[in-house]
């Protein structure tokens, strides 16, 4: 066992702090598996490469729901059929322009998903709890398709595709999922955008939305439970829950950092808000439950 970190192809200052905290595990002996991805800023094109590395060393045909656009299928073999496994060694020298050195391993390259109605979606967020790692998705332009990946690593050499999740009407941005469980089960909560002109039901105030999904196993399936919340802003690009509060940054435009209460009694009300443009991470510190 060991610990996750991510490494990213930005040019942003905190890819310094990643390296560096890279470069404080000390490992002679690391893996990652390379995916292809974009931003996720509303819907402007530019590619951004990342490397998620991973220190840890009987299934469903797709299914669609009544407005059919979401599909959802636990076939991990034909999932897993868009994983190429590579278990190449990597080396990456003078990093933050210093004579240091990482040895990594490539495990896999993981090839993007495509919807139903051959949008292909890029990755444009990740996160790891446990075994597994959870992958959002978006579409490169002015339209709305995405989805989700759960990449199970409990085989560090072979990760495998368990669940995936798509949409083809809608953005996957951002994602969370709860560090304690209900049950057996957790939340996972998505932030994107949905296309406002093939929405079903009433109209949307705005693009941007939440997904509150209950997984079965760590896993999206037929029978998750899945509601959606339309909030303010063209999208949702980061999303973090803290206790009883939900927290979210919207934006590229009308947009900013947000809190949602999770109370029973107020259940996703809006109950603070820093209004600006351009937001585009949420991140929490502190008590996660």
């Amino acid at each position: 066992m060991g610990k996750y970190f991510f490494l990213f192809d930005m040019e942003l200052k905190s890819i310094i702090l990643y390296i560096e905290n890279v470069i404080a595990f000390k490992s002679d002996a690391m893996m990652i598996m390379k995916i292809n991805c974009v931003e996720v800023h509303m819907k402007r094109q530019g590619i951004l490469l990342f490397v998620a590395i991973l220190l840890i060393a009987g299934c469903s045909s797709p299914t669609r729901n009544s407005d059919e656009t979401m599909y959802i299928s636990t076939n991990s073999s034909e999932l897993s059929s868009r994983i190429t496994y590579v278990n190449e060694p990597i080396e990456v020298t003078n990093l933050d322009g210093e004579n240091q050195r990482m040895d990594l391993t490539l495990v896999a390259e993981v090839a993007n998903p495509v919807t139903p109605l051959a949008q292909e979606i890029h990755a444009s967020f990740v996160f790891i709890h446990g075994d597994l790692v959870y992958v959002a998705y978006n579409k490169i332009g002015d339209e709305f398709a995405g989805g989700v990946d759960v990449i199970d690593c409990s085989d560090p050499t072979t990760p495998v595709i368990v669940s995936e999740l798509l949409y083809t009407d809608a953005d996957i941005n951002a994602l969370f999922v709860d560090f304690e469980a209900i049950g057996a089960n957790r939340r996972l909560w998505l932030g994107g955008a949905r296309d406002p002109v093939v929405a079903n039901g009433p109209d949307m105030e705005s693009p941007a939305i939440v997904e509150e999904i209950m997984l079965e196993n760590g896993l999206i399936t037929v029978n998750s439970t899945i509601d959606v919340y339309d909030v303010p802003s063209s999208s949702v690009n980061g999303v973090a829950r803290s206790a009883a509060w939900l927290y979210t940054a919207n934006g590229y435009t009308d947009g900013g950092a947000f809190c949602y209460s999770l109370a029973t009694w107020d259940y996703m009300q809006e109950v603070e808000s820093d209004r600006y443009d351009g937001a585009k991470f949420a991140a929490i510190d502190g008590i996660w439950n």
